[in-house]
């Protein structure tokens, strides 16, 4: 038999920090919790299975965490005002994959509130069911850019570049599963359906960065190719296709080192050496097809221009203008 809290309380708040891990940055949190309920026992139904009696005194107190591993140190439980220790798994109703478990024997209708201070750590994401009839969950970080997730957006939040706070209240007939059930009527999966929570989503980094630079790609391929093009006619000067087929191929070195440098190097460093390989190797490769340190001259200042246009512009919201 499963007997969810009438009242429940969560005020978590959460230290994150990016750790790499080779070329990638991952996102970490630390989070105190601290967790309030109450069960209103006059309110709690009995079954009536022929034959079938209650074990009240074999009750338990279940928390569902995604792994145990997370867990930092002791976790304290105040059961009616009476310390508790918890055991690790999910107790005997297996209803959750892993988590903790305290004996608190009950009696049928009475009251009984409980508090429960833990430390938890994670990366990337952290979730929460609505488990109690009235579910109330605070949580704070120093995160700048969460990405609220699940069936349930938080009711107020206030993002600022030092990180964020949000809050969400949700009753029980908000939710597809009821207040108490017997035995399996109610899986983990359908528990799950209801989940809600944040993200920590980095949303500039350089891979961002580089996918930003690719969309500048037909600006860094044809308009070189306008200005061989150019030279060629105004020179008259034959230009042979694989001559241009090999100018294609030095545009196209500026993104391949962008993108390998800059899994090493910020992104400002990268595109500078990325940009100034490539367009020495074009600006060296037009003035010796033309035999004119002119015109090689002009190839370069071009894509000095193309340079200073992405990198003027990434920041620009286009769809405002």
């Amino acid at each position: 038999m499963h007997i969810l809290p009438d009242e429940l309380l969560i005020f978590g708040n959460l230290q994150s920090e990016i750790r790499k891990k080779g070329i990638y940055n991952i996102e970490l949190y630390t989070g105190s919790f601290n967790i309030k309920g109450s069960f209103m026992g006059a309110k709690i139904p009995i079954p009536s299975y022929p034959d079938s009696e209650v074990l009240w005194n074999e009750a338990e107190l279940i928390i569902g965490l995604g792994d145990v591993k997370g867990l930092s140190g002791k976790v304290d439980l105040q059961w009616n005002n009476g310390d508790y220790d918890f055991e690790g798994g999910s107790g005997q109703s297996g209803l959750f994959p892993s988590g903790i478990h305290a004996q608190t024997p009950i009696e049928s209708g009475t009251i009984y509130s409980f508090q429960v201070n833990l430390e938890l750590r994670g990366g990337e994401s952290i979730s929460f069911f609505p488990l109690g009839k009235e579910t109330n969950v605070n949580i704070d970080s120093n995160w700048p850019s969460p990405n609220f997730q699940g069936a349930f957006l938080p009711e107020s939040h206030d993002l600022a570049d030092t990180g964020f706070s949000s809050e969400w209240n949700i009753h029980a007939l908000a939710r597809n599963f009821p207040q108490t059930w017997i035995d399996n009527q109610i899986d983990f999966y359908i528990l799950q359906e209801g989940s809600f929570g944040v993200n920590f989503i980095s949303p500039i980094d350089g891979y961002f960065k580089n996918q930003r630079a690719i969309k500048y790609r037909l600006m860094f391929i044809f308009i070189p190719f306008i200005a061989l093009f150019l030279f060629e006619i105004f020179t008259r000067t034959k230009v042979h296709p694989f001559q241009y087929l090999l100018v294609g191929f030095a545009i196209s070195m500026f993104f391949l080192l962008l993108i390998s440098i800059s899994e090493h190097l910020n992104f400002i460093s990268s595109y500078m050496i990325a940009a100034g390989a490539s367009s020495l190797l074009v600006s060296a490769y037009t003035g010796n097809v033309f035999r004119s340190r002119k015109k090689g001259g002009i190839m370069t200042g071009i894509n000095i221009i193309l340079a200073l246009t992405m990198i003027v512009t990434r920041k620009l919201n286009w769809y405002k203008i």
